[in-house]
């Protein structure tokens, strides 16, 4: 109710979507054979659900991104294993690195996000992501596409059957097309030019 009275009452004069230089995220066509999650770990990422559909599909989960100690200790370390690991913080290129090898990002995320800067720097390397449908997920991912968009651990283990589905350069082509740098920049001048146009 207060979301929506905020929302109704903005100014609003354009969608500009962040970008990315996506020369620094180089595209790699062939990958390594694990799955990532990307993100703080904490419950409301969506962790738990990646660490389940990844055990469930015998599949090996790369889990990188800073922690809370307490919900780590008690909900993640226990879950770890000889397919389940923790990376650490990775810095930016420990990321790319991590992002680029990967087979997919999963990004079970259960709050709604602004944005998801990690789906599309995924994307940009060739690595497909599969996301649960909240925030600016349809926005940013193609279902079928460039990822797959899943509402459960069920529909997760199911689109994680078929990753080899997706052409990886797919991915990188839906980046390069839609954000950029230079699409960024165009796009947040397009809006002040309106705004400038609108108040003469």
């Amino acid at each position: 109710m207060v979301t929506s009275l905020i929302l109704s009452i903005l100014n609003w004069q354009g969608v500009v979507y962040n970008g990315l230089d996506i020369e620094a995220f180089k595209f790699q066509a062939k990958p390594k054979n694990y799955l990532l999650f990307l993100a703080r770990v904490e419950s409301n990422k969506g962790v738990m659900e990646a660490i389940q559909a990844a055990h469930e599909s015998g599949e090996q989960l790369i889990i990188a991104g800073v922690v809370d100690e307490h919900y780590f200790a008690k909900q993640i370390k226990p879950k770890l294993n000889k397919n389940i690991s923790y990376f650490g913080s990775a810095n930016f290129k420990q990321k790319v690195r991590l992002l680029r090898n990967a087979k997919a990002l999963l990004h079970p995320h259960l709050l709604p996000e602004g944005f998801g800067n990690s789906m599309i720097e995924a994307q940009a390397c060739g690595t497909l992501v599969i996301a649960y449908p909240y925030g600016s997920t349809s926005e940013v991912v193609q279902d079928g596409k460039t990822g797959f968009i899943v509402k459960d651990v069920k529909q997760m283990k199911a689109a994680i059957k078929r990753i080899n589905t997706i052409q990886r350069v797919d991915c990188r082509d839906f980046v390069a097309q839609k954000f950029t740098l230079e699409q960024m920049i165009q796009g947040y001048e397009d809006v002040y030019y309106k705004i400038v146009n609108k108040s003469k």
